[in-house]
């Protein structure tokens, strides 16, 4: 990680954790729409989401807007967001938003999507961000936006996990998440400062299935194929977290093999039991024809779920046992790129770790400035929910200081994302693929 300049014009940028811990019921959500990146100023608006007796929606219904003045465009700093994403032909990417802050709200936006280190779109885009609180301290984003110019389209709606790029090559699908990894700091919109949701922890699982019956999707099958040999393309995998709702305190997603099982589209909703932040389970008694996805049982406590379906054409179930993903780890290569708090752009390369403990390796780091300074430092992997902190252990030069990361993997533990903070480092936000 990059020191402050001695003496130049660098300075120590620090990430401020919010330490009021407040467990609610249900919270506030917090919903930015951005104008154009030229003209009048964008509008910063506030949705209040209470919860309803109704069933799991097919559809997410807006709620309604209250409009506040306008702000003043004035950027004060750069934001950057970031999601995990999958193409169609299983390839890792990853997306970048770059969001300017501004006095009392936020300003323009600019969106890059990479696959395995190419750049597929870089360009500003326009849309909205709905922000939610997470853990003490970090905010989550849901992401709807759109750009078009000179031929080249994109589309991101990460609500119903799903991008569209179309250029002159054709156009290509993207699988993305539904929320960005958290954030940490000050959130977007001050109401939210202190707020928690009732899932503070996410999940990650390799879903192995154990037994099928009926007529299961091909999918699943193909899974349960290889069930005994390590994870492959054909794996499924079941995640967990938070949501932009106060109806359901979770959104689960089963995928097998890129294929969603559970969850697709706008489904997954779920009342799921909570304890001290994590899943513990979670029950959905109704069909595709019911509520637009399968039924589904949880008991991460036991790790077992069970999805099963009458969709008026074939009757199906599939148990699946919920573990630890091997692919949890920083074995083999890793690239990618990284923009610390000044605007100093990074390339990236993490090697040197090994299958099992001690999970100790190296980061070698390039710039405009200087080439093959190497960083060694200690991983802690949290594999279950999907996350890897890293702590300096040493450095090959003192332009390099001590620091510690959060990093987050994606699909398929093929994409790694994340930010570093440290007293003697600027901050910034990485992400990159395994290679």
């Amino acid at each position: 990680m990059h020191r402050p300049e001695r003496g130049g014009n660098g300075c120590l940028y620090a990430l401020a954790a919010v330490g009021v811990v407040l467990v609610l019921f249900g919270f506030l959500i917090e919903k930015v729409l951005l104008g154009p990146d030229v003209g009048p100023a964008p509008v910063l608006t506030f949705d209040e989401v209470y919860p309803e007796p109704f069933d799991e929606p097919k559809v997410e219904l807006p709620p309604p807007d209250f409009v506040p003045e306008p702000q003043p465009v004035e950027a004060s700093e750069t934001v950057r967001l970031l999601w995990h994403a999958e193409a169609d032909d299983r390839t890792p990417c990853t997306i970048v938003l770059e969001v300017e802050r501004v006095r009392g709200g936020i300003g323009p936006m600019r969106a890059r999507l990479s696959c395995a280190g190419d750049v597929r779109f870089e360009g500003p885009v326009q849309g909205e961000l709905r922000e939610t609180p997470e853990a003490a301290g970090s905010y989550a984003y849901r992401a709807s936006l759109d750009a078009a110019e000179a031929g080249v389209s994109f589309s991101l709606r990460s609500s119903t996990q799903s991008a569209t790029l179309r250029d002159a090559s054709g156009v290509r699908a993207f699988h993305v998440e539904d929320l960005s990894v958290p954030r940490r700091g000050a959130p977007f919109a001050a109401s939210n400062a202190g707020r928690e949701a009732a899932v503070r922890e996410r999940l990650r699982l390799l879903a192995v299935p154990t037994r099928t019956d009926g007529d299961p999707p091909a999918a699943v099958l193909a899974a349960f194929r290889d069930r005994r040999a390590p994870p492959s393309e054909s794996a499924c995998e079941l995640t967990g977290a938070t949501v932009i709702s106060a109806s359901y305190p979770c959104r689960l997603i089963l995928r097998c093999g890129g294929e969603t099982i559970y969850g697709a589209s706008s489904t997954g909703y779920n009342r799921c039991v909570v304890h001290d932040g994590e899943i513990v389970s979670a029950e959905d008694t109704g069909t595709t024809i019911e509520n637009a996805d399968p039924r589904l049982r949880l008991d991460v406590a036991r790790d077992e779920l069970v999805i099963s379906d009458d969709d008026g054409t074939s009757t199906w179930s599939a148990t699946f046992a919920l573990s630890e993903d091997p692919r949890c780890a920083l074995a083999g290569r890793w690239e990618g790129s990284a923009v610390d708090a000044e605007g100093t752009a990074f390339r990236w390369r993490i090697g040197d770790f090994g299958a099992e403990a001690p999970w100790t390796g190296r980061i070698a780091w390039t710039s405009a400035t200087y080439d093959g300074l190497d960083e060694t430092v200690v991983a802690t992997p949290d594999c279950r929910r999907g996350r890897v902190a890293l702590t300096t252990q040493a450095v090959s030069d003192e332009r390099l200081g001590s620091g510690r990361y959060e990093l987050w993997f994606g699909p398929g533990f093929g994409s790694l994302v994340g930010a570093w903070e440290g007293q003697e480092v600027i901050p910034g936000e990485l992400w990159g693929t395994r290679r």
